[in-house]
């Protein structure tokens, strides 16, 4: 074999440079700067994760939420929509749409799995989703976080009393915002320009159409607010129409294209709705739900009030509007005007549109909001970027005080999962009593507790607001005489209802011609009726609490007592006394 001699080449030392390429790699974390959040980035992951606590803290209400909850366990139960009240025999032969019949299977599904924390960590979480997808919109739509977050900010203080209750309403507050979200994308940074031209209207892109019509499909499924979202889109459709007329004049407005494409998708979201167990009957259920009598006499169905909520709320809205009109020389969206007119009309005629209004009014507010805030504090606006200091600002390293504010956002975001319900099966903490868990002005629970111990069965009287949470906690077998369900309601049934409500003339009869033999009053809301049924002669008061007072017809307990009395005669033939006295309980006075 011919061994290959080494050279003096070979056997020179390493050169340094040799030693260095020869060294393993350092390894250099390199993180996305889009994660590099500043000041306002921070401010609004904290008032998001503020929103979440705060909501996850909302007491539960004996509102309609039990009424859905029970509509969405029957519908698990037997994998149908409900054709009548399934729950009401008085109301047989009322037809009943089911508008909500999603909401209702959703809510169900969290009753079942984490009961009423179930019911909390849902709500906390929709609403969550509602306000950052309305966030990111206005950010879209101004291209200015600030603007976002103040946007965000009007959008609450404006509609809180529509967020304090846990409803179906909910998840098309959620759809709302989506639909919110998809509009500025099509529109974007129709706030940034700070001159005083009119930019053009924008045209309905493409992509809309099929984004729009699966969220309507969805909504449709979901509660009955969908409406609300075909009157947004009519409305685009009527600020193109306006943008046509003021560029061609009322002779071509017609042959405007950008018109043609907000009309073609304000009917694809009309025939995406169709898509429902109810088809077409669906549309015109809910547009004439709200001409049914019944509801005249429920509160949210009011005229709006300036004295009283969300009155007070509503006139700073327009005080707002009213100072960017007068002051902001930014272009005035046709769309966003048409949406906000409608919706203020419709608040004041039901003070319940007060959330919708809301969302409307700070989405077309934020624009001119950023545009006076640029004339007054133009100091504080960095310059407008070029090419070349873009390109010089990717190059240069980000701040480590914004990779700070991400720490300190990513550490907001634990605290609040720590405070609120959510963490309890984590983290072992003690988990909230009842009386933390629902609302105690507007909860009988005490006196729940009573009906179970009495075993009351059959149909009771009860007020309207607390039938619902009767027919899910009350016990098995008592049915209450009304409950959310109004619409529901013939006529003079619901007159017979409120006779009673007022302790008019002849309630007594009425309550007698139902058969009704026991009667739970809400002493705050009907102290006419308590103080009536205190001084009658047929009527007993068998519980008086804090919560409310149940009343026996007399009949009624001298047949219990009766029926009683030959139970302990047939288990006591030898007629021996019992070694105490008849057990009573703290709650329950003395007859």
């Amino acid at each position: 074999m011919i061994r290959k001699l080494p050279t003096a080449q070979d056997t020179a030392a390493p050169r340094p440079h040799a030693q260095q390429d020869n060294s393993p790699p350092v390894l250099r974390p390199q993180l996305d700067p889009r994660w590099a959040l500043g000041r306002q980035g921070f401010l609004a992951v904290a008032l998001l994760c503020s929103l979440f606590v705060l909501a996850s803290h909302v007491p539960l209400r004996s509102t309609d939420l039990w009424s859905h909850v029970a509509y969405g366990q029957w519908i698990l139960q037997h994998g149908r929509l409900p054709t009548e009240d399934p729950f009401l025999p008085q109301y047989a032969g009322m037809p009943v749409v089911d508008t909500a019949w999603g909401s209702q299977v959703l809510l169900a599904g969290a009753y079942r799995l984490a009961g009423e924390e179930g019911l909390s960590l849902l709500y906390a979480t929709v609403l969550l989703l509602a306000f950052a997808f309305f966030l990111r919109a206005v950010h879209l739509l101004t291209g200015h976080l600030g603007a976002a977050l103040t946007g965000l900010v009007l959008a609450i203080g404006v509609g809180w009393s529509r967020l304090l209750t846990i409803r179906p309403e909910n998840f098309g507050l959620l759809a709302f915002a989506v639909l919110l979200w998809l509009l500025a994308r099509n529109e974007r940074n129709w706030g940034g320009e700070a001159d005083e031209l009119v930019p053009e209207y924008p045209e309905a892109a493409g992509w809309m159409f099929p984004a729009v019509a699966a969220l309507m499909v969805a909504w449709a499924n979901l509660h009955g607010s969908f409406v609300c979202g075909l009157v947004l889109l009519g409305a685009y459709v009527l600020g193109a129409a306006i943008a046509a007329v003021r560029e061609h004049g009322l002779a071509a407005w017609w042959k405007d294209r950008r018109m043609h494409r907000w009309l073609l998708l304000a009917e694809v979201a009309l025939a995406a709705t169709v898509v429902n167990p109810y088809g077409i009957g669906l549309l015109v259920h809910t547009v004439q739900f709200s001409a049914n009598p019944n509801l005249k006499q429920i509160i949210e169905w009011y005229p709006l009030v300036l004295a009283s909520s969300p009155g007070p709320e509503f006139a700073c809205s327009l005080v707002v509007l009213l100072l960017w009109w007068r002051w902001s020389r930014k272009a005035v969206h046709p769309g966003h005007m048409a949406a906000w007119a409608v919706f203020a009309v419709a608040t004041v005629l039901a003070l319940r549109m007060i959330i919708w209004y809301a969302l409307v009014f700070a989405y077309a507010s934020a624009p001119h909001l950023l545009w006076l805030y640029r004339r007054w504090f133009p100091a504080t606006e960095p310059a407008e970027a070029t090419t070349e200091t873009k390109d010089t600002a990717e190059e240069q390293p980000v701040s480590p005080w914004r990779w700070g504010w991400t720490l300190a956002a990513g550490a907001f975001v634990w605290s609040a999962f720590v405070l609120s319900p959510a963490s309890s099966p984590l983290l072992g903490a003690r988990k909230r009593t009842p009386y933390q868990i629902y609302h105690r002005m507007t909860t009988p629970y005490r006196l729940t507790r009573f009906l179970h111990r009495q075993k009351i069965r059959g149909l009771v009287y009860a007020p309207q607001h607390w039938g619902d949470w009767l027919l899910v906690h009350g016990p098995r077998g008592l049915r209450p005489w009304i409950t959310s369900n109004i619409h529901l309601i013939p006529p003079r049934l619901w007159q017979d209802y409120l006779t009673v409500w007022q302790a008019y003339s002849g309630w007594e009869r009425t309550l007698q011609r139902h058969r009704i033999e026991t009667a739970i009053v809400d002493k705050n809301m009907q102290y006419r009726l308590y103080q009536a049924m205190r001084r009658s002669r047929n009527w007993q008061l068998v519980y008086d609490g804090p919560d409310g007072a149940v009343f026996r017809w007399v009949d009624a307990n001298r047949r219990q007592s009766t029926s009683a009395a030959r139970n302990q005669a047939a288990s006591n033939p030898r007629g021996n006394k019992p070694a105490t006295g008849p057990e009573r309980s703290a709650e329950e006075p003395a007859r």
